[in-house]
C-alpha cells in the first residue's frame, strides 16, 4: 500500500523530499524514511536528500497464463507495471508464458 502510493506520486513529481512525501500521503514522516531506506530497488536518494526513483532498463509486463489475452486481463497486466509512459526504462518486455493443452 505505501510503496504504491509513494510510486505513484514520484512519478507525478519526480524529486521530493521524505518530509514532502509524508506530508503529500498524510503518513509519519519517520516511517516513511525508514522504508524508502529499506527499498533502495526502487528509490534513490540524491546529494541533496530527495527522493526519486531508481530507474530500471527494463519493465517486465507479465500476462496471466491463459489461451486467450482480452482487452480488460491486457489493462490489468499493464497497470500492474506501473506507468509505462512515465518510467525511466529503456525497454518494455511483454512476458506471456503459454498455456499447454
Amino acid at each position: 500500500m505505501i510503496e504504491e502510493k509513494i510510486i505513484t506520486l514520484l512519478n507525478k513529481h519526480n524529486r521530493l523530499k521524505a518530509r514532502e512525501i509524508a506530508r503529500r500521503l498524510n503518513f509519519d514522516r519517520k516511517g516513511v524514511n525508514r522504508y524508502l531506506h529499506s527499498q533502495v530497488d526502487i528509490f534513490n536518494k540524491d546529494d541533496e536528500y530527495f527522493w526519486s526513483l531508481s530507474s530500471t532498463n527494463e519493465i517486465v509486463v507479465e500476462f496471466e497464463d491463459r489461451s486467450w489475452i482480452d482487452c480488460s486481463s491486457f489493462e490489468q497486466s499493464l497497470a500492474e507495471s506501473g506507468c509505462l509512459l512515465s518510467s525511466n526504462c529503456k525497454s518494455v518486455l511483454l512476458s506471456y508464458e503459454t498455456f499447454q493443452i
